[in-house]
């Protein structure tokens, strides 16, 4: 759960509910575990949570994740959150102290292979969990990019990433390290030179085997003498970093396959109301789903959407006074005031000819709507009801088309991925949301400053930025030089090597060897003193070596965020194209 969460929390807008709490990672979770039930139709589920304790890792290598930065009281209360989501979704979870997640899934695993016809999916956001394949009994199902990317991996798929199979991975990991966890196997030895031995040689005992044999056939089979020199000063460090990478699958857990069953397995109502309360609206559309089930099936339901129409003569709309419009996937949907829709392909010449006529043209999100049909400019908008469901609504998580309709008609049934029928309900749709907008007195923010906005924006988004790449890259490699001119600095005024970027090490350092007070100070999930940026500045004037960490730090998030990425983000002609949403920002508005 927690990979899931720590993805979500960081790929997803800082979502609160109308108390105030946060739910950006809550609501990608959920996301995460509809997608994976919708696509893999589970007769049992079992979910396995990392506990804040140290773990026997820790123990054996004191080093192990002390990088990894401090735990977000944001990101810590929607983790214990998630456990009230697990409870109203009936789905049973596992945890141990002194193991982490992955230790308990491997566990559970490992016990239910040798069940007959059992198939095994391990769902995670953590690629460690490849270890677990096994044949086409284990796989995984994990993310590629963002939290809706997906990817299952069976162990053919494992050696077309790496080469080798799923046994091998904790022996590659002995090797290269794994920076994310601090695991540092053997300096000098990268994923190429570490994939180079496993494919050559195997594990890591038949590597050192080989060494102490001949070293010299090492060489002749292309390893290069300063890799085997490597290899022969730190073989303890790679079978220990081995050890600390490996997944164990012997975790005390009562397991009884029949208690993970989740066959009608939670209450349609209370995780409506649990829903309601954390503001996901767009995902209430999903939950029938999964709860139609005939009796005596398990998994998702195979319900067809409902039946609407394509009309394939254009003349009903070219008679209609008013048109609703809709882009997705693609593709332009038009609905005329009774509800029936036409379809357009991208490039259609119909398109540009309507879009240009005087009629009144209602859009769900306009902006989209016209980077796919390409008009000279964006057309006449009486009402973008993107926009407008989110003036009346503005606390609202999700402005999306089904969040929309399931949240302003209510006695509308409407499942995600129904395009034509929620394309059917716009003019419905419209007619509530102009209702809303004068009641609320918000016509004039309509048209006085939401809807001239919408063409300045587009053409912002469709000309692009131009990019200095070649400016911003020798601003990066100066930017290095000053980082590492601070860094020594911040080594000399504090009177000892230490790694800048652990919180861990500089905790102990600001409040340790240097004795500074931690009064008022915050502390983090885990009951550590916090040395995030805004506990930093509390501190400001105490030391001086203060001010250099958030220079240090300044510079830092100066390089990866904006110089080093930039760059690879530009298009043939130099620009960055960038996308705005006109419907809620996370840190400001658009003005």
């Amino acid at each position: 759960m927690h990979a899931i969460l720590h993805r979500s929390f960081h790929a997803l807008p800082a979502f609160s509910s109308q108390k105030g709490e946060p739910t950006g990672a809550l609501y990608g979770l959920v996301t995460f575990l509809f997608k994976a039930i919708r696509e893999l139709k589970p007769d049992y589920i079992a979910a396995g949570y990392d506990l804040p304790e140290p773990t026997f890792r820790h123990a054996a290598y004191d080093k192990y994740k002390e990088q990894r930065p401090e735990p977000v009281s944001d990101l810590v209360m929607q983790i214990k959150r998630s456990y009230d989501i697990l409870n109203a979704l009936g789905i049973k979870y596992f945890e141990h102290a002194k193991f982490e997640a992955d230790d308990v899934i491997g566990t559970l695993a490992e016990k239910a292979k040798s069940i007959k016809d059992l198939e095994i999916i391990v769902a995670s956001g953590d690629m460690d969990t490849l270890q677990l394949v096994k044949g086409t009994k284990i796989r995984v199902f994990t993310l590629k990019k963002g939290i809706n990317d997906t990817i299952i991996y069976n162990e053919e798929k494992v050696r077309e990433r790496f080469g080798f199979g799923p046994e091998l991975l904790a022996d590659y990991k002995g090797l290269r390290g794994d920076p994310s966890d601090n695991i540092p196997g053997i300096p000098g030895i990268g994923e190429k030179g570490a994939s180079e031995l496993i494919l050559k040689f195997g594990n890591l005992e038949k590597i050192f085997k080989a060494i102490k044999k001949d070293r010299g056939e090492l060489i002749k089979k292309g390893i290069k003498e300063r890799t085997v020199k490597l290899l022969e000063e730190h073989e303890e460090e790679a079978l220990f970093s081995r050890e600390l990478g490996t997944i164990r699958r012997d975790v005390q857990i009562d397991f009884d396959l029949e208690k993970l069953k989740w066959k009608n397995g939670y209450d349609d109502k209370k995780v409506t109301d649990l829903f309601k309360e954390l503001g996901f609206m767009s995902l209430l559309a999903k939950l029938p789903s999964f709860t139609d089930l005939p009796a005596g099936e398990v998994g998702v339901s195979e319900d067809k959407p409902a039946e609407i129409d394509v009309e394939k003569d254009l003349d009903f709309l070219e008679k209609e006074n008013k048109i609703f419009w809709h882009e997705s996937e693609g593709k332009i949907y038009a609905a005329a005031n009774d509800g029936k829709v036409f379809s357009f392909d991208a490039g259609d010449k119909k398109i540009k000819s309507l879009l240009e006529s005087k009629k009144e043209h209602y859009f769900f999100d306009a902006k989209k709507t016209a980077h796919i049909a390409s008009p000279p400019k964006i057309p006449p908008i009486k009402l973008d009801l993107k926009i407008a469901a989110w003036l009346t609504r503005p606390a609202a998580q999700s402005t999306g088309i089904y969040s929309a309709i399931h949240s302003f008609l209510p006695k509308e049934s409407l499942r995600e991925g129904e395009i034509l029928k929620a394309v059917s309900l716009l003019p419905k749709l419209a007619a509530v949301l102009e209702k809303e907008i004068r009641e609320k007195k918000l016509m004039r923010v309509w048209e006085e400053i939401e809807l001239p906005l919408i063409p300045v924006i587009y053409n912002m988004e469709k000309t692009g930025i131009l990019i200095d790449s070649v400016f911003l890259k020798k601003l990066s490699a100066e930017t290095e030089k000053k980082l590492i001119l601070l860094e020594k600095k911040i080594w000399e005024i504090c009177g000892a090597e230490f790694n800048i970027n652990s919180p861990k090490q500089l905790s102990e350092v600001l409040f340790g060897e240097l004795g500074l007070s931690a009064k008022g100070l915050k502390k983090t999930g885990t009951g550590a003193k916090s040395t995030r940026e805004s506990e930093l500045l509390k501190l400001k004037g105490i030391h001086p070596v203060i001010q250099e960490l958030l220079s240090f730090r300044e510079l830092s998030k100066l390089k990866s965020t904006y110089l080093d990425t930039l760059p690879e983000m530009v298009d043939i002609g130099g620009r960055v194209h960038t996308t705005y949403d006109q419907a809620g920002a996370a840190t400001g508005r658009c003005v």
